[in-house]
């Protein structure tokens, strides 16, 4: 009997782990990471989620798509930070150019 019970618990675990590891989402995925790598406050990951999408809506896939790419290989809250950055720093890029077609240049 206990040996069944051992059973269903390691089951039960499995499940777990495989809807949150595999199942999870690149932006799950990158608000967990973030969440290890920084510490301090728990990230509400409806709240993490509703800000990648919105970013999606507001900078496009690619800068987001690699802003998820580079936390996913960051070690440091530091590094996660950056890569977030740097990709809002390229979104900056495309505004200069529109606002350089807008001023004739």
């Amino acid at each position: 009997m206990k040996k069944l019970l051992v059973v269903l618990v390691l089951a039960g675990l499995a499940v777990v782990v495989y809807a949150k590891v595999f199942r999870s989402s690149p932006a799950e995925k990158t608000c967990a990471k973030i969440d290890d790598l920084c510490g301090g406050e728990k990230i509400e990951p409806a709240e993490c989620r509703d800000g990648i999408a919105d970013a999606r809506k507001k900078f496009g896939d690619e800068p987001v798509d690699r802003a998820i790419s580079c936390v996913a290989d960051a070690n440091s809250c530091m590094e996660a930070v950056g890569c977030i950055m740097g990709a809002g720093m390229r979104s900056m890029e495309q505004f200069q150019r529109g606002v350089e077609r807008g001023l004739g240049k």
